[in-house]
């Protein structure tokens, strides 16, 4: 496909949750281990046994098999029942403590980001932004459907330069423009569809769900957040595991790579291409060999 043909192949292109943008991981990691040391030494929560915390407290292991769920707050609740962690005192709402951490941990990501955008501390992912770029001067449509929390998505967007380059951002202050749930449910991405692409880009079925009529691709970074692209019947999904992610199964994805910028250059007119595979199309590495073949 020349270039000269891209828009007609694409209509909209989705970048999912902020691991597809940055690697950020151990970032997140180390934030939660900050917030969650900061709640004991407030006295807020203690270990069910009385015992001294051990450091870190949420070891990477367990917090990398935590990313097959999606939600921060969801995977510290997790966290808090595995390891026996509760509230200090039985009066305390251990829903409330969860919600405390978590805004903690964003505070300390968000500060970090500010500080850090554009160095090699914390930089876009090889590709996304040449991917970008080419998007925009081809007039295909872009959007970020990430349901993490505004100010971690404002600051992605606001200082890794891309508020011209996404036309549509959604976080988690949209959730109850799709029913007040996230990834990985289809609804976050049926609504970024339409309202991206117009209402018409979708039509609804009897059982409340839709069917995307236009030509959509999205990336995602883990498995657990491809669930939402695939079950929201996107025609075409590109899988980059992030830094943790990558022993995960991707085979639903129609083709996934370590990075875009495997996708070798021009890297548009290559995933541009998925639009040829059939709609639906899953077998990830499978996929790769079919848009790089010349």
């Amino acid at each position: 496909m020349g270039v000269d043909g891209i828009k007609m192949g694409v209509d909209g292109l989705f970048f999912g949750s902020i691991g597809s943008l940055v690697h950020c991981s151990e970032l997140q990691w180390q934030f939660f281990n900050q917030a969650l040391d900061f709640e004991f030494q407030k006295g807020t929560i203690k270990m069910s046994d009385n015992s001294s915390p051990k450091t870190p407290l949420w070891d990477a292991e367990s917090y990398a098999a935590s990313l097959m769920k999606t939600g921060g707050k969801l995977r510290l609740t997790d966290f808090f029942k595995d390891k026996g962690i509760i509230p200090a005192q039985e009066s305390v709402d251990i829903a409330a403590i969860i919600k405390d951490i978590y805004a903690k941990k964003s505070e300390l990501f968000v500060e970090y980001i500010k500080t850090n955008a554009g160095t090699e501390k914390f930089k876009l992912r090889p590709g996304v932004l040449d991917l970008l770029k080419a998007c925009k001067q081809h007039g295909i449509k872009t959007a970020f459907v990430t349901t993490t929390n505004k100010p971690v998505m404002e600051g992605f967007v606001k200082h890794l330069g891309l508020s011209e380059l996404f036309d549509l951002t959604i976080s988690e202050d949209d959730l109850p423009h799709f029913g007040n749930v996230g990834k990985p449910s289809p609804d976050c991405y049926w609504y970024a569809v339409r309202k991206l692409l117009g209402e018409d880009s979708c039509k609804k079925n009897e059982t409340g769900s839709y069917t995307i009529l236009k030509n959509c691709i999205a990336i995602e970074d883990t498995w657990i957040s491809l669930q939402a692209p695939v079950s929201a019947g996107f025609p075409w999904t590109l899988a980059i595991p992030s830094e943790w992610a990558s022993k995960q199964d991707f085979s639903q994805a129609s083709v996934k790579v370590d990075e875009l910028t495997d996708l070798e250059s021009p890297i548009l007119e290559r995933v541009a291409k998925m639009t040829t595979m059939p709609r639906g199309a899953q077998g990830g590495a499978e996929g790769l060999k079919v848009i790089m073949a010349n």
